[in-house]
């Protein structure tokens, strides 16, 4: 009888290692193929962000060409919208020195020897306006009439074929947006399954268990007849089996809790690039100088855009196809502000001066900062904070002090929350909009009522406030970053 019952426990457990190995092969291999597709939307989000930004350049030089040969012609600026105007004697000069990404392009020569051609006509006076304004008498000369029919045909054949790329830009965009937004669904789904999976592989050890104990109690009688060894045998073996099962659905769970968190923050990490990719764009500032003092560097920055000493930029190396690299190398402190587009800087962190330093060319960039933004208040970057903003301790929240900061910086923070205000924790910037086509960034830090949401505590004034802030931000359409990306992408510390 002995033998016949130690067979009966030993088939039990081997058909539920079975299926709990099925069970863990089929979870392991639908959550690697969640991830397929996820080289290809980087991919596609770098291709459209490099065709944008050589439309613009493209733009740019159309822009200037038509803006200058109207100068010339009728001694005044071109009527059109002011984000395409251009300053004819002032980028006349750029053009000529290649200053600027716009003035890098392939048609750059053809047009500087055109507009030679027709300084040449005329005697001008010293700033590139003619001086008669290429007219004999009343009528312009025939030349410069073709030419000025030519431009502004070219003119509105570009606007066109512009409308068209924006166009099949946008589309794009939005393709890629929807992309990325089934492929978060689709990473949620299989964290669902795993959660569920564990859940089951706990529920099976429940059962296995009770069915032992069912099984003991049912043998009872059994093995007090077969005596105190026989008891202690199966005793034995009753424990050996239920610690080796408890031991292997412990390492189970923890395999799969582990790879629940890793999703997680992959998934986190995902939307921090994609909004990184779509929020960033290419810099105009510049290193256009090294001081014998390689701590100190000359940049194209200065009263034209309202540089103040203590403004920090990022230097980014310059790639061989005009573009930043992806990594800053150095921080750099303005000093002191020397021209309208020149001051000196301090370099006062670098990562590695021996084999990567400061060259010239290097690009500028902070994403908090804006030409302008102190004189103009529409130039001023827009944020909003969601949730705890814990900058050292996870366990303390920070809000305050990060919206000080901010504010310092020049940056307007359209909303924020603070949870020791028990009565009305929801607080907008000084104009009282809050969150709106102004705000381009949302910054979300930890939910403190991701658990309590489900228990029924939505009474919570701060909990409330949360939920405005959310449905503000989806009525905008503004673009979400997590605490610890945003910290990155602007290098801040902690301290």
């Amino acid at each position: 009888m002995a033998k016949a019952r130690k067979q009966e426990s030993g088939t039990t457990l081997i058909i539920v290692l079975v299926f709990f190995i099925i069970a863990t092969l089929g979870l392991a291999t639908s959550t690697y193929m969640g991830f397929a597709k996820h080289k290809e939307l980087e991919d596609g989000v770098k291709k459209a962000e490099v065709e944008k930004k050589e439309i613009i350049k493209l733009k740019q030089l159309y822009a200037f060409e038509a803006t200058i040969l109207y100068k010339y012609l009728m001694g005044k600026d071109l009527p059109i919208d002011e984000g395409d105007r251009m300053d004819a004697v002032v980028d006349r000069g750029r053009l000529e020195n290649s200053d600027g990404d716009w003035t890098k392009n392939a048609r750059r020569d053809d047009v500087l020897n055109a507009i030679k051609e027709i300084e040449s006509i005329k005697a001008t006076d010293g700033t590139g306006v003619p001086v008669e304004l290429f007219k004999e008498g009343n009528v312009v000369k025939d030349p410069l009439r073709k030419v000025a029919e030519q431009t502004d045909v070219m003119r509105k054949k570009f606007a066109t074929e512009l409308e068209q790329q924006k166009a099949k830009f946008d589309a794009d965009l939005k393709q890629k947006d929807a992309q990325a937004k089934s492929e978060k669904d689709g990473l949620d789904q299989k964290m669902a399954m795993a959660d569920k999976a564990v859940k089951k592989i706990q529920k099976d050890f429940e059962d296995f268990r009770a069915n032992v104990e069912k099984k003991q109690k049912e043998g009872e009688a059994v093995m007090t007849a077969l005596g105190t060894s026989t008891k202690a045998e199966v005793e034995k073996l009753r424990t050996e089996a239920e610690a080796r099962v408890m031991a292997e659905s412990k390492s189970e769970v923890d395999r799969l809790r582990d790879g629940n968190n890793k999703l997680r923050r992959e998934n986190e990490d995902l939307r921090n690039v994609q909004t990184t990719s779509t929020i960033e764009k290419a810099s105009p500032y510049r290193v256009v100088r090294i001081d014998k003092d390689p701590r100190q560097v000359y940049v194209n920055m200065g009263t034209n855009v309202d540089v103040k000493p203590g403004d920090f930029f990022f230097v980014y190396a310059n790639l061989e196809n005009g573009q930043p690299e992806k990594t800053n190398k150095a921080r750099v402190v303005i000093l002191r502000v020397l021209d309208k587009a020149l001051a000196l800087a301090e370099v006062t962190d670098i990562k590695d001066a021996g084999s990567n330093p400061i060259r010239e060319n290097d690009h500028l960039d902070n994403a908090l900062w804006a030409p302008n933004m102190r004189k103009t208040i529409g130039n001023k970057k827009h944020v909003a904070l969601r949730g705890r903003m814990p900058l050292r301790d996870p366990n303390v929240d920070n809000t305050i002090e990060l919206v000080k900061r901010l504010e310092d910086m020049g940056v307007v923070v359209d909303a924020y929350i603070d949870f020791n205000d028990k009565e009305a924790p929801l607080k907008l910037s000084a104009s009282g909009e809050g969150i709106s086509d102004k705000t381009f960034l949302l910054i979300e830090g930890d939910d403190p009522y991701k658990a309590s949401a489900a228990a029924g505590k939505v009474d919570d004034p701060a909990y409330k406030a949360m939920r405005k802030v959310d449905d503000a931000a989806r009525d905008f359409n503004v673009k979400r970053m997590s605490l610890r990306g945003f910290l990155e992408s602007v290098g801040w510390d902690s301290k």
